[in-house]
C-alpha cells in the first residue's frame, strides 16, 4: 500500500506497520521488505514516517537499524532523498 501525501514541496509516505508472523522471522522478511520500501521511496518521497508498537523491542531495533529516527516508541521517521 503507498500512500503519498504532497504539501508543498515535501512529500512523505506514511506506512502503518510491518508485520510477520513469528515463525517466520529468521527470514528477514521484514527487513527485506522495509529496504525495498526505502530503496523505492528514495525515487518518489522525502521522508518516510512508519508507526511502530512501543512494546516490540525487534521492530524498533529494525526501524533504528535501517536508519529512522525513533522520535518516541510510537513512530519513526527516514528522510530519503538528498
Amino acid at each position: 500500500m503507498h500512500i503519498f501525501v504532497k504539501l508543498s514541496a515535501l512529500v512523505f509516505a506514511w506506512i502503518e506497520y510491518i508485520v510477520t508472523q513469528k515463525e517466520h522471522r529468521i527470514q528477514r522478511i521484514a527487513t527485506l521488505l522495509l529496504r525495498k520500501l526505502i530503496d523505492h521511496a528514495k525515487h518518489e518521497i522525502d521522508r518516510i514516517y512508519m508507526t511502530i508498537n512501543p512494546d516490540n523491542k525487534a521492530s524498533i531495533k529494525l526501524h533504528e537499524k535501517a536508519g529512522f529516527n525513533v522520535r518516541s516508541l510510537k513512530f519513526a521517521s527516514l528522510r530519503v532523498c538528498d
